[in-house]
């Protein structure tokens, strides 16, 4: 037998069984698999020590942290109101810079700063989406247990660099105990647990996925998210288009992470909320380095990230659309 056999019977554990879907996103040579998305940036930084890395402003703290706890000169840029790089920015040499690719959506303004800078140069960050390619860039970060129920893990792919080896991450389970709670009674049930387990990964010195990660993410049904995400997404831009503010267009969507509804409604958030939606703010750490009427700013205070995951169907995207509507007339 090709594989060595370690134990037989004794009592049940928990089985996954991997999908052929998975070997797409996680066979690749050039694929490194870490404990989360900022130990994946830290690992990259380790390998190249670039003399600076330019990170747009409207990023989590937790990224910029990687690159502080490296050492790297962070410098940091704004963005357009089509999410594109401002056009002060220039690269001096053996400087990268960090592209998001916000909500999944930003294709035409990822492929505008690659041509703009050079593939070379390139860091994508798609903690946001998952589905995008693996483009010819210097590297790609993915984020599993964004679109996933698994505990952690980082992806970090790129074909100009290997890796050198890391001690395995032997804290998985720990962070186990919101994805039962949450699949046993309820999100709030377990948002206790959740808040801790996210505060776990904080250490950003990398180690590899762990083996209980890695099969929980071979068994997710990585087709059906994409096309789930899709219809659910199409579905809530059919109620809400003419609503929505958000500043690009919403015609290249690939498996993306949710619906980002921009309206200048300061209540609709917390409404939502009340009503047992329950919907992320991506920043509020942003607003302590932006000005109060930038692009930025705006997205953390009037971007509604609405769900349009693989968790939901048409009935969800119909209860969505009329109650945000509802909401909205009430003002």
């Amino acid at each position: 037998m090709s594989q060595e056999i370690s134990e037989i019977g004794g009592y049940f554990g928990l089985q996954l069984l991997p999908l052929e879907d998975a070997s797409r996103y996680m066979a690749s040579p050039f694929l490194h698999k870490f404990q989360s998305a900022r130990a994946s940036l830290f690992a990259l930084l380790r390998e190249i020590n670039p003399p600076s890395i330019w990170l747009p402003k409207f990023l989590c703290d937790s990224m910029i942290d990687a690159a502080l706890t490296h050492g790297t000169e962070v410098k940091y840029y704004d963005l357009t109101k089509n999410l594109c790089v401002n056009e002060g920015v220039a690269l001096k040499p053996g400087e990268l810079l960090l592209f998001v690719n916000y909500f999944g959506l930003c294709a035409t303004s990822q492929k505008n700063a690659i041509a703009r800078f050079g593939a070379e140069n390139i860091i994508l960050d798609h903690s946001q989406a998952f589905f995008d390619g693996m483009d010819n860039v210097f590297a790609v970060i993915k984020s599993p247990r964004k679109f996933f129920p698994v505990p952690d893990g980082g992806l970090f792919f790129s074909r100009a660099l290997t890796c050198r080896a890391y001690d395995k991450d032997v804290s998985s389970i720990n962070r186990m105990h919101h994805l039962l709670q949450r699949a046993a009674f309820n999100a709030k049930e377990g948002y206790s647990s959740y808040i801790e387990a996210e505060k776990s990964l904080n250490n950003c010195a990398p180690l590899e996925m762990s083996n209980l990660t890695q099969s929980m993410l071979e068994a997710c049904d990585f087709s059906r998210a994409r096309l789930k995400r899709n219809e659910n997404f199409l579905l809530l831009h059919d109620a809400l288009r003419d609503l929505n503010q958000f500043p690009i267009m919403f015609n290249e969507i690939d498996g993306p992470l949710c619906y980002p509804l921009m309206v200048s409604n300061e209540n609709l958030r917390k409404n939502l909320i009340d009503e047992n939606v329950f919907i992320p703010t991506y920043w509020n750490e942003v607003l302590r380095r932006v000005a109060p009427n930038s692009i930025e700013a705006t997205l953390v205070s009037d971007c509604i990230a609405i769900p349009c995951d693989q968790r939901y169907g048409q009935d969800q995207m119909f209860y969505l659309a009329s109650l945000i509507k509802g909401k909205l007339d009430e003002y």
